[in-house]
């Protein structure tokens, strides 16, 4: 019997707590596969004991809803001699020059990112109830590598969840992510699609992305509108207003409040039009996102604010769950994803205000009993 690791959002209360932690690790030069396993298997079981409460053999904590889930990196996978599953290694992303981060993507990389620490051998996901218990247990995992072994820290990525349910962009987020009663079958590696040993499991797509508000904060609002395709007070989907040709409307929404209100259910999905309505809302974000069934994923946004230098850097973890890797890169390469209407180029619009600091592509094994969850668990 296996069942999804805790953490990936699959719905049912099987979710991500608002605070959320990627901990990156890489291997040490010529380690051995079996100490690799015998690692991977210590870093699980401090994982259970934190995921407990059991902070030391004479301490214990409320976890606050900790989830601890382990992603496998290409580099992981090679080093314990199981092999690179062809899907994870298609999918790739390239290593940081300042150009698309896939062939054919409208995301670039930053002309500051040298390195790309996500394409890491093990990725540890961390959500909780708040930002200390996720802390706290990356510092133990922290404690525990600098004892020794094969693997090493390699990079940190905190973020959380706004509980007005907004992105810096002050529009709503995630509100056209499948629902609970559907994310099954779009998260699940089903058998005979991959390896055995991923069977039931997902995959984990990361990009750590800096929005850049100053370019975003001097369009005119009506045009950000037009660019996203959602409503900026109430978040309802924006549609063609039949009364006036060549103007756009909110959505109509019974209960009042925002989009997420129970009841306003019809205003999330924009109706279809065709990308060259006179209007230009057939080449917004949502109306695109919208044509691409064959990409859907489950998304988990989580925000972030950094120093960089004497200024602030507002910014976006970009997580997702699917069930093949080319679900994601579907999305990440078709054309005019994130919309260009307001800026009137071929692939700007929210692409312009983007860019990536880091990106990776992990494989999330199920659960089999109690045991570590990994392509050696049989």
């Amino acid at each position: 019997m296996t069942r999804m690791q805790p953490g990936v959002p699959v719905g049912g209360g099987h979710g991500a707590g608002p605070y959320f932690g990627l901990l990156c690790l890489e291997l040490e030069p010529d380690a051995k596969p079996v100490d690799v396993r015998a690692e991977v298997g210590e870093l699980w079981t401090l994982g259970q004991r934190l995921e407990d409460g059991t902070m030391w053999p004479f301490a214990r904590v409320e976890p606050e809803g900790l989830t601890v889930l382990f992603g496998y990196g290409a580099a992981l996978l090679a080093g314990v001699g199981v092999g690179v599953p062809a899907e994870l290694a298609a999918a790739r992303f390239r290593a940081p020059d300042g150009g698309a981060v896939l062939h054919g993507a409208a995301l670039r990389w930053s002309a500051e990112a040298t390195g790309n620490p996500a394409a890491c051998a093990l990725a540890i996901q961390l959500t909780a109830g708040s930002e200390a218990a996720v802390a706290r247990a990356a510092v133990e995992f922290d404690r525990r590598l600098r004892e020794g072994g094969v693997l090493r820290a390699a990079a940190w990525y905190p973020g959380y969840r706004r509980t007005d349910r907004r992105s810096w962009l002050g529009f709503h987020d995630g509100v056209a992510n499948p629902d609970p009663a559907e994310r099954r079958d779009l998260l699940e590696v089903t058998r005979g699609a991959g390896p055995g040993w991923l069977a039931g499991g997902t995959y984990l797509g990361f990009l750590r992305i800096r929005v850049r508000l100053d370019q975003w904060d001097a369009i005119d609002p009506a045009k950000q509108e037009l660019l996203v395709g959602r409503h900026l007070s109430s978040g309802a989907a924006m549609e063609v207003d039949p009364e006036r040709p060549g103007e756009y409307r909110p959505a109509a929404m019974p209960v009042p409040g925002d989009v997420f209100a129970r009841g306003n259910e019809a205003a999330r999905d924009p109706v279809p039009v065709a990308s060259g309505e006179p209007s230009g809302i057939g080449r917004s974000h949502v109306q695109r996102a919208r044509r691409m069934l064959t990409g859907r994923i489950v998304r988990q946004g989580y925000e972030y604010l950094e120093a960089a230098g004497p200024a602030l850097r507002t910014g976006l973890n970009f997580v997702s769950f699917q069930s093949a890797p080319d679900r994601l890169t579907r999305v990440l390469t078709g054309p005019g994803w994130l919309g260009s209407a307001a800026f009137g180029g071929q692939d700007g619009g929210l692409a312009d205000l983007l860019e990536v600091y880091a990106a990776g592509l992990y494989a999330v094994p199920p659960l089999r009993g109690d045991r570590c969850p990994g392509p050696w668990d049989l």
